[in-house]
C-alpha cells in the first residue's frame, strides 16, 4: 500500500504570533499489525506552519505545538483517496 499523508489541524500557543493558533501537523501513514482497510496508523513526521515557509519562524520540530501533537494517531482511511 502506498504512503498516505494527512495534515491535521492542532491547536496551541504560537510565540510568532503571541496567541493561540492552529497548525497543521503533517502524519504519515505507518502500516502495522492493527492496520486495515478502513483504519490505519498514522505517525508525526513534520510541522507544515507557514511561518517556517515564510521564514518567520525557525522552530519546526521543537515548536511546543508540534511537540504536544500526538506521536501516533489512528485514522479511518475508508473515504481517503490514496
Amino acid at each position: 500500500m502506498a504512503t498516505i499523508s494527512k495534515n491535521i489541524l492542532k491547536s496551541g500557543f504560537c510565540k510568532v504570533d503571541n496567541d493561540r493558533v492552529s497548525i497543521p501537523i503533517e502524519y504519515i501513514s505507518f502500516p502495522d499489525e492493527r492496520s486495515t482497510k478502513m483504519n490505519m496508523t498514522f505517525i508525526r513526521n513534520s510541522n507544515k506552519c507557514r511561518y517556517l515557509s515564510e521564514g518567520k519562524c525557525s522552530m519546526g520540530r521543537e515548536c511546543q505545538i508540534y511537540k504536544d501533537a500526538e506521536e501516533q494517531i489512528e485514522l479511518d482511511i475508508s473515504d481517503m483517496k490514496c
